[in-house]
């Protein structure tokens, strides 16, 4: 569903409407990346790129969120030498999202609510995440929380900023870029890498911030676009200037690491009502153990048990305390030993047979009628 307000045209669009430097076009396997335009009240005014990483939850750059100076020259500490002041946070409604390979002219959804680091300056710090208005029907990414990137690593770019060869009003993505710096590292020139930084070379563009680099390893986004350049000016006749390696002239590229801003998204993600997909780990979207299944794909720990009657979500287990979540216990199933619901005990009636517990009420009438028996 379309929102009804905000509507984009497509000469509006024009400044988005190419992305990545020396790219393919992007295909369905990059459904979680986003087109992220701004408004002010209505009024389009500039769009970046992002993330969904969870069905109402997206990522991308502070900058893209924010009022902020044009460019940040940093520190090797991540502290600003120049720029990069950030000013103050954009309504959260005034921040859409756009699904898809190619450009619609309506919102898939819109922002309610903006989560960025505490700090006043881009540098080190440029990150944000939005939570949506609704839930968003499309792929969420996997995230590196638990460790950081690591120089040499390949990455996928995935954006919609300016490209130097694209048909225009695409997604478009980029292979094979190679880590080059991890901060916090010391750069001859353009600024320095901070501590929740890395360095590419020629790859994104204008337009292009807040989007992801995959790792191609594992698909899980390790960073978000953040600045870049190469000395050049962008002009009307080549907007890419910039972000093309030519004549002499070197590009690089900064990323925010998000495994530096792991509270920040644990906090967002609590807002949004569910858990961050970690990189290697299980599908959140997924059933969790003893939560209602039709099939092992229906669950996180891809095991359903009895899925033909009312089937739940299991995983295997052993004979240690605490391998199953209450209510279940570790039982042997066709050989297995998993995660299973206690069997149910024999049902009570009037007619028990032998043996077995009476009900406490026919006891306790028997008792008291015996007693008077015994009166008389």
């Amino acid at each position: 569903m379309g929102c009804t307000t905000s509507q984009i045209s497509e000469a509006e669009l024009g400044r988005a409407r190419q992305a990545i430097i020396n790219g393919v076009a992007s295909d369905s396997s990059d459904d979680s990346a986003l087109l992220i335009p701004l408004f002010i009240g209505n009024q389009f005014v500039g769009s970046c790129s992002g993330s969904l990483i969870a069905p109402n939850l997206v990522l991308t750059a502070r900058h893209c969120v924010s009022k902020t100076d044009e460019g940040a020259l940093c520190d090797v500490d991540g502290s600003a030498i120049q720029g990069g002041v950030v000013y103050s946070d954009h309504p959260a409604k005034d921040v859409g999202v756009i699904t898809g390979t190619d450009i619609k002219f309506e919102l898939d959804g819109q922002g309610t609510q903006i989560f960025v680091p505490p700090s006043d300056t881009l540098c080190n710090s440029d990150i944000a995440l939005v939570l949506l208005d609704r839930n968003i029907a499309a792929p969420i990414a996997q995230l590196r929380l638990g460790s950081g990137p690591i120089a040499g690593e390949m990455l996928r770019a995935v954006g919609w900023g300016e490209s130097n060869n694209s048909r225009g009003f695409e997604r478009r993505r980029r292979e094979h870029i190679p880590i080059l710096t991890v901060g916090p590292e010391a750069a001859p020139f353009g600024g320095s890498v901070g501590p929740h930084e890395f360095q590419v070379g020629e790859s994104i563009c204008s337009g292009d911030s807040g989007g992801p680099a995959f790792a191609e390893t594992t698909g899980a986004i390790v960073g978000v676009v953040s600045r870049g350049g190469n000395g050049r000016m962008a002009t009307q006749q080549d907007p890419t200037a910039p972000c093309v390696d030519a004549d002499g002239y070197e590009t690089l590229n900064l990323y925010t690491r998000v495994d530096g801003f792991a509270d920040l998204i644990t906090q967002a993600f609590a807002a949004a009502g569910t858990d961050p997909w970690v990189e290697g780990g299980p599908d959140p979207k997924k059933a969790k153990i003893n939560e209602a299944c039709a099939s092992n794909d229906d669950c996180r720990s891809a095991l359903c048990i009895e899925p033909e009657k009312a089937g739940y979500c299991s995983q295997t287990c052993d004979d240690t305390p605490g391998s199953c979540p209450d209510p279940l216990t570790c039982q042997k199933d066709n050989g297995v030993q998993v995660c299973k619901l206690p069997s149910k005990g024999c049902e009570m009636g009037a007619g028990h047979t032998p043996g077995t517990l009476a009900p406490l009420g026919l006891m306790l009438l028997a008792l008291a009628t015996w007693l008077r028996r015994r009166r008389a």
